[in-house]
């Protein structure tokens, strides 16, 4: 069993996973932001949907490597009492990003529960949990 701690850059992440999704499978994948609510604080988080389930980057074991894992949706939504969300296409996600010049949140309401945490990128792909991949953190 693996212990999964956040990356704190799951916008980033999921923009990341959207891009590098072949074109022919753009239509499987949804990219949403949505508003979440753990030991009663209300957070911004960013997730995949595809058919009936959610991936999530994650850190695995204390290991410098962002893994996807994934879990049914309706556990998700309940184990992550997800208050509201916005589900986003291959299409819809680049607009944004090239709308607003950043990897999201694009609502305000979800804006505003963010932290100003560095937005970190260095991606490195590895075959990995899922075969959906991992990268490397740049921590």
């Amino acid at each position: 069993m693996h212990t999964l701690r956040p990356t704190h850059t799951c916008f980033d992440d999921t923009l990341d996973f959207m891009t590098d999704v072949p074109h022919a499978m753009r239509e499987r994948f949804y990219l949403v932001h949505g508003i979440c609510v753990m030991n009663g604080v209300r957070f911004a988080h960013a997730w995949i949907e595809t058919d009936d389930a959610v991936l999530q980057s994650a850190y695995p074991d204390n290991a410098p490597v962002i893994v996807w894992h994934s879990m049914p949706r309706a556990r998700f939504m309940l184990q992550m009492s997800v208050e509201r969300f916005t589900r986003y296409t291959h299409v819809q996600a680049r607009i944004e990003n090239e709308r607003t010049l950043h990897f999201g949140p694009w609502v305000d309401e979800y804006r505003s529960l963010c932290g100003d945490a560095p937005k970190t990128r260095g991606i490195v792909r590895v075959e990995t949990m899922h075969n959906v991949g991992a990268r490397v953190s740049a921590k």
